[in-house]
């Protein structure tokens, strides 16, 4: 029952309930973005690559949400899938499973799908940008100067 567990049961069961899959790796990830963004708070190519990664992490969760669950039609028209996702603690939890039911009843499981490839791709686009190590925040092509 409720009562065998301790807080260490309660904080995974709540992660797993909000972020569902992503619960195993978010935090580790949200702490080197946090410690990345201290380090390089000035560099706008830092800040894009940043929300880059968030955007991965959001799109893995959304996917996870498509795998685990099939049919959304159940959910449609009711809040019932709220208490289901957090319960369930599978797929994409409550956060990622809203923008899965937004998506699918919007565009369509093919159409959110193809969409989140398309996102994934930019995203790994800006993530793979070189860095500026002047710290401009511009793109540095290194051929293009001469050697001194």
């Amino acid at each position: 029952g409720a009562t065998n567990l301790n807080f260490g049961d309660y904080v995974q069961h709540f992660m797993l309930g909000i972020l569902g899959f992503t619960a195993y790796f978010a935090p580790l990830v949200t702490f080197f973005l946090m410690i990345f963004a201290m380090a390089n708070k000035n560099n706008f190519i830092v800040w894009c690559k940043i929300i880059a990664i968030i955007v991965v992490v959001a799109i893995i969760g959304i996917f996870a949400h498509f795998i685990c669950y099939s049919d959304f039609s159940v959910y449609e028209g009711n809040t019932d899938w709220i208490a289901d996702f957090y319960q369930n603690r599978k797929g994409g939890g409550v956060i990622f499973g809203a923008l899965a039911l937004f998506l699918n009843s919007f565009i369509g499981k093919i159409g959110s799908v193809f969409l989140l490839i398309v996102l994934l791709l930019i995203s790994f686009v800006i993530i793979t940008l070189p860095l500026d190590i002047t710290g401009g925040g511009g793109i540095v092509i290194p051929s293009t100067f001469p050697k001194k």
